[in-house]
Parts: C-alpha cells; sequence; structure tokens
C-alpha cells in the first residue's frame, strides 16, 4: 500500500537562510539517522517519511523500501 505525498505534510520542514539550510524536527532526525543505520521506517508517522522524501534525504523504491540518499547523509554528517 503507498502513501501518497500530501500538501499538509509539507509543514514539518522549517527552511532556514536557503533551500537546503533545513532544519529538521527532533523526530524526523531521529527517523532519518535510523534509517541511515538501517533500521526500517514502517512504523514511523508518515508525515515524518513524508517529510524526509519532500527535503530529499531518503528515496523510496518501486517495493516501498526507504533508503537515505547521499544529501540525507551529508545532512547527517553536518548534524554530527
Amino acid at each position: 500500500m503507498s502513501h501518497p505525498v500530501s500538501v499538509a505534510t509539507r509543514l514539518p520542514i522549517q527552511p532556514v537562510a536557503t533551500p537546503r539550510a533545513i532544519h529538521l524536527s527532533d523526530e524526523q532526525m531521529r527517523a532519518l539517522h535510523s534509517c541511515s543505520n538501517g533500521v526500517s521506517l514502517r512504523f514511523e508517522e508518515w508525515a515524518t517519511v513524508n517529510a524526509l522524501l519532500l527535503a530529499g534525504f531518503v528515496e523510496k523504491n518501486a517495493a516501498g523500501v526507504i533508503r537515505v540518499t547521499d544529501e540525507g547523509r551529508e545532512y547527517l554528517r553536518r548534524r554530527a
């Protein structure tokens, strides 16, 4: 079952100074960190997952598997 990205899920991402200067909530940051360690996001709130998808920090393949992108890894590295 796929969950479409809706306009309402765009609200949790708060741009700071530039389009790539994104501030993630604690929940979004925890989910991104977990995903980077190979933990499935299937039990996360879809608003959290969709926010990460919209930011380009994760991607979902045709089978619905969500993986961290290079940009997501870079975001985690800068925030470490």
